[in-house]
């Protein structure tokens, strides 16, 4: 009986010992702070699924842990800064982190951009970053314009129908003129993308699809700012007619509308490293909630030995809502990005289109200009309000996007 007792304790013990050395613990790895695994095989994934999203797990993991910390990706330790002087130090990083977006391998196959990194996948970037130039916006006007005065428009709809016909007449030519496509393509688009999030809450594409979104987004977001704000909107309008007269808005001369660049958008011909690239739009509705990165040897990185192959994740979302840089975070104000106002924040306090090695998102001129173009149209040609008492609920996933339809009425200006 003696020695029966002696052996299972024995066992015990090794199971324990083996438990502890399996285990992942960031302790064992690194010096960087964060939370133990709730499961070995799962990591963190619990925690960011009992959050609501990768964005809103990593504002938890930063306010808890400081700029830098520890997470695990399944029982991959993995890294997330957020800070403009951490993203300093990834600043010339290029290749991204296959494991992180895993998930949407069977969507976008291995052969995506997402996935290529070295030498190929920046031969395939710079190729992918000319494609793009169309606009579309007269006709979309011209659809307005018919709508009944305060009929109730689905602002998403029509973005997504404009930003789709827009990107694949681009990349794909005629074939997508019909609307009637477009609203097919729209379900089917909707229901895979969704089945892609739902394996895990956050992700990044391809080429055509990031600009796709980016660009839908954009506009939803831009449009809902305004009719929500009818005095930027306003003066927005007087600045139009002010500066362009009787000129349409081109990509060539909307650099000389300040409101538009510090409200809507920004210049499509600016540098993107510069930290006069920002946004109020994509700050204030953290559009693009991370990127991330990863390198092949050890380095160090907020004082911290990083592993070689471990993914690090760029909170940029943390940062565009973080007190410190931006006073009063969840209020929109373009003043923000006043000539005075940009000279008081640090450089990469904002990049809404990427910044590290150069991998910033293949379309964003294209979506700028084309942006900029309809906007503006849009705002010459209509007073846009919101329907009253509508809620507008943000959902963080591969970008953020409102929860539901956003309704709005037009009247037509003089």
């Amino acid at each position: 009986m003696l020695q029966f007792v002696v052996f299972a304790v024995t066992i015990i013990i090794v199971l324990v010992a083996a438990v502890i050395f399996l285990l992942p613990g960031s302790k064992k790895i690194t010096t960087i702070p964060g939370p133990d695994p709730v499961d070995f095989l799962e990591g963190n994934f619990p925690d960011i699924q009992a959050a609501g999203s990768l964005h809103e797990f990593l504002v938890e993991l930063h306010q808890t842990y400081g700029p830098i910390a520890s997470l695990w990706w399944g029982p991959r330790l993995t890294v997330s800064i957020a800070s403009p002087e951490l993203f300093k130090e990834q600043s010339k990083v290029f290749d991204r982190p296959g494991c992180i977006y895993e998930q949407f391998k069977p969507l976008l196959g291995e052969d995506s951009i997402l996935f290529t990194n070295g030498l190929e996948g920046r031969k395939r970037h710079t190729a992918y970053s000319k494609c793009y130039s169309s606009t579309l916006s007269k006709e979309l006007i011209a659809k307005w314009s018919a709508v009944p005065a305060n009929d109730h428009i689905p602002l998403r709809r029509y973005m997504f129908a404009f930003s789709i016909k827009t990107v694949l007449q681009a990349s794909f030519g005629s074939y997508f003129n019909d609307d009637k496509t477009i609203y097919k393509l729209r379900q089917a688009y909707d229901f895979v993308w969704s089945e892609m999030e739902n394996r895990l809450l956050g992700g990044i594409t391809e080429a055509s699809r990031e600009s796709l979104d980016r660009f839908d987004q954009l506009l939803t977001w831009a449009l809902y700012f305004l009719a929500s704000h009818q005095d930027v909107q306003d003066q927005l309008f007087e600045e139009l007619n002010m500066v362009l007269g009787d000129k349409d808005v081109e990509p060539e001369n909307y650099n000389d509308l300040n409101l538009m660049a510090n409200d809507l958008l920004l210049s499509p011909t600016s540098d993107p490293e510069s930290p006069e690239n920002e946004d109020e739009t994509l700050r204030c509705s953290v559009l693009s909630p991370f990127a991330a990165r990863v390198q092949d040897v050890d380095t160090e990185l907020g004082g911290h030995r990083v592993p070689a192959g471990t993914p690090v994740i760029q909170a940029v979302g943390v940062v565009l809502k973080d007190p410190e840089i931006y006073p009063d975070p969840d209020r929109f104000d373009p003043d923000r990005f006043s000539d005075e106002m940009k000279k008081t924040r640090p450089n990469l306090s904002f990049e809404p289109f990427g910044f590290a090695g150069k991998r910033i998102c293949p379309g964003y001129q294209f979506a700028l200009a084309e942006s900029a173009v309809l906007l503006a149209a849009i705002i010459r040609s209509f007073k846009v309000k919101l329907i009253d008492d509508q809620v507008v609920v943000p959902e963080h996933g591969l970008l953020t996007k409102p929860k539901e339809e956003i309704w709005i009425t037009l009247s037509k200006r003089k």
